[in-house]
């Protein structure tokens, strides 16, 4: 054998032997009985897919073949063995995480926009359909109070009742007198037949009988009359509760108040009195029933005991937003319904347009009741309107004339719009022989009470006062009512003037007015909650003194304003208009100086140094030769309309102009007051752009007196 083939034979042996040692070696080294094989764990190395060597050495092409033959094969290094997972580059890694997730929220945003649409879709469909259903829910309320209205007013209020006998007896002993007025003996028989009420009685139509004579028959043994107990009536007029309080006393009917001026031991012995049902009238203000839980716990021990009758609401019409003195305290009286649900309710007002009327039945709970309305038309009333002196003096003078000339000794009644206004004119009056003293808000208490206490006993004649006097008051010998001013509404202006000829005698009335009178009511209204109704009711009373339809029937306004009927023997001539119509006075076209006035504040609205404008500041610039004139639109037309005019006319023009929306009011607030600048509303650039298209805002002015020339009756008699 030669040396090669002894090799070759040698070789599976000794590589058998090897093989052996070495399984022999692992076999020592591995602990007994293992648990379980451990693999060990490679080593991963990550490389930059740019920048892919493994280690420091090498060529960046061996490199970039290494990478390339990892990506392809086994990811092991051909050099240790090492595992390699590849890493992208930072910047390119980041883009496409942000560019994925700006995708998703993408996605979720355009979902979220779909649920939204959709959200809103339903939400703008349950607002349709909720508000069909409170349609058709008040559609079903006003049905059902319709019918209940329509079988009321079905009914003869005036036939024979039970109680009749002692009714009448009752009017003849304890009022004294003999017949009802109007509507009286129809509120009475419905109160006493549990119907609750809303009766409109003009003022000195005698509304406090209708629950005063139920409650004295309640107090009593009466034949046909079954309930006893207390008569609630919720008044705000101090001077009225006073007052009746003390007349029903006088006629042995237990009546009494609570109000803020009550005593402790007076407040503590009414409510007791009020529990027990042994009281028959008791009078509190709607801010005092509003306040008190003690108060309506003693109403519910009386009704629990059946001896709660009647519920009365004085001055009801402040219960509404819409009427001309609303009081947020007179809301809180829905309580009254729903606590005694069974206890009848009369609402009482002078004045209330059927909006107004709506709103106070929904307020208090008595949709359905029985509306008794009576008619405004107070025939012995005479209504003149005339323009009041520039001058105060010249003013001063001419009522002093009028009072000692036309109405020596008789009593009167001036209403003034401020405090200081009130007393200026008293002491003026004083000075030229008349008989007058002051009445507001800011005298003393007891001031107040002399003043009252001596124009009633005949020791004065007039009382110059606010509004804040005569509401309750009931002194029938009024023979004259003059407004130094424009009054805050139509309603005041009726209740106002309704204080003259209770007793039928023919009385006057005479309103005093200038048409920057409007902006001075604005501004005050402007500083007051309802801010924006309160101006509404201002430019009404602007109208209705001066019509914008020309000369109209004084009555005819007011009924027209509170939805009563009219014709012409109404008013049989007493007042200024039918004198003037009588005369064949005729209104005047002032359409030419409206629509320059319009220009004016167009021009004045461009101009920096004259963009804010009061209306007698308006009127004055009207009058001048001023550049807003000359640069408004037909600069020289407007010039020679606003020239030719009287400057009073200028003024009325202004004030009708704002009254019906072609200017409007923009309000500044100062330390002291609100001051109204005129400024040209939407209506007013339409009036405008019809103007220039040929059909020009068409205004007529009717004639109005001076004081000189004021139209008046004959000096009136008493009845």
């Amino acid at each position: 054998m030669t040396a090669a083939e002894k090799q070759a034979s040698n070789e599976p042996a000794s590589t058998a032997a090897a093989t052996t040692a070495a399984a022999e070696k692992r076999s020592s080294d591995k602990p007994a009985n293992p648990a379980s094989p451990k693999r060990q764990r490679p080593t991963i190395v990550e490389i930059d897919v740019e920048n892919s060597s493994v280690s420091g050495g090498g060529s960046s092409s061996s490199s970039q073949t290494d990478s390339s033959d990892s990506a392809a094969g086994s990811n092991q290094c051909p050099k240790n063995g090492k595992v390699v997972r590849r890493r992208e580059p930072c910047q390119k890694r980041d883009s496409t995480l942000h560019s994925r997730l700006h995708g998703r929220l993408q996605e979720v945003n355009a979902k979220l926009a779909d649920v939204r649409q959709r959200i809103a879709e339903l939400q703008g469909e349950e607002a349709d359909l909720a508000e069909k259903a409170a349609t058709l829910s008040e559609n079903i309320s006003e049905s059902k109070a319709e019918q209940k209205r329509a079988a009321a007013a079905a009914q003869d209020w005036c036939t024979s009742f039970a109680w009749d006998a002692p009714v009448m007896a009752c009017l003849r002993d304890l009022f004294h007198h003999q017949r009802f007025r109007q509507l009286q003996q129809e509120a009475v028989n419905a109160v006493m037949s549990r119907r609750d009420v809303f009766a409109v009685m003009p003022t000195g139509s005698g509304k406090s009988l209708c629950y005063q004579l139920p409650a004295a028959l309640w107090s009593r043994d009466a034949k046909g009359v079954d309930n006893k107990g207390v008569t609630l009536v919720i008044s705000p007029l101090l001077a009225l509760i006073h007052n009746q309080v003390g007349s029903m006393r006088a006629v042995k009917v237990d009546a009494r108040m609570l109000n803020s001026e009550t005593t402790k031991e007076e407040k503590k012995a009414t409510l007791a009195a009020v529990g027990t049902g042994k009281l028959s009238l008791l009078y509190v203000t709607p801010e005092f029933m509003a306040r008190s839980k003690v108060l309506l716990s003693k109403l519910q021990q009386a009704w629990n005991q059946n001896l709660f009758c009647l519920i009365a609401v004085d001055e009801a019409h402040c219960c509404s937003q819409w009427g001309h003195e609303f009081r947020p305290d007179y809301l809180k009286l829905k309580v009254l319904r729903e606590i005694f649900p069974n206890v009848p309710i009369l609402a009482l007002t002078a004045t209330a347009t059927e909006a107004v009327q709506r709103d106070v039945e929904t307020q208090l709970g008595i949709r359905g009741c029985l509306q008794l309305r009576g008619r405004y038309n107070r025939p012995n009333l005479f209504y003149s309107v005339a323009l009041k002196p520039e001058k105060k003096e010249d003013e001063l003078a001419w009522m002093a004339d009028y009072i000692n000339t036309r109405h020596e000794g008789k009593a009167g009644l001036i209403y003034c719009f401020s405090c200081k206004d009130v007393d200026q004119l008293a002491e003026g009056l004083c000075t030229r022989g008349v008989r007058a003293a002051a009445y507001h808000a800011k005298l003393l208490p007891e001031t107040r009470q002399d003043a009252y206490s001596r124009w009633m006993k005949g020791k004065i004649h007039v009382v110059v006062a606010t509004i804040a006097f005569g509401m309750g008051i009931d002194k029938p010998d009024v023979r004259f009512v003059i407004h130094q001013s424009l009054p805050k509404s139509v309603e005041n202006y009726y209740q106002e003037t309704g204080r003259a000829g209770r007793d039928g005698g023919m009385a006057e009335c005479i309103l005093l007015f200038r048409p920057a009178d409007v902006q001075r009511l604005s501004s005050f209204a402007a500083e007051n909650p309802n801010r924006n109704r309160n101006i509404q009711l201002s430019y009404e009373m602007l109208l209705c003194a001066d019509p914008p339809g020309g000369l109209e029937c004084r009555r005819k306004a007011l009924a027209k304003y509170f939805g009563d009927t009219w014709q012409p023997a109404d008013c049989n001539n007493a007042c200024d208009s039918c004198k003037r119509a009588m005369a064949k006075a005729k209104s005047r076209d002032v359409s030419k100086l409206a629509n320059a006035l319009l220009r004016l504040m167009e021009s004045a609205e461009s101009s920096e140094a004259g963009s804010r404008l009061t209306l007698l500041k308006a009127a004055d610039v009207a009058r001048s030769d001023s550049t807003m004139a000359r640069m408004a639109r037909g600069g020289e037309s407007v010039q020679v309309a606003c020239k030719t005019a009287q400057p009073r006319d200028i003024e009325r023009v202004l004030a009708r102009l704002l009254a019906q929306g072609y200017l409007r009011e923009e309000f500044v607030f100062t330390a002291y007051a609100a001051i109204g600048y005129l400024r040209l509303a939407d209506r007013g650039c339409a009036a405008m752009a019809a103007a220039d298209l040929g059909r020009p805002l068409e205004v007529q002015l009717a004639g109005m007196s001076s004081v000189d020339t004021l139209l008046l009756p004959a000096v009136p008699e008493g009845p």
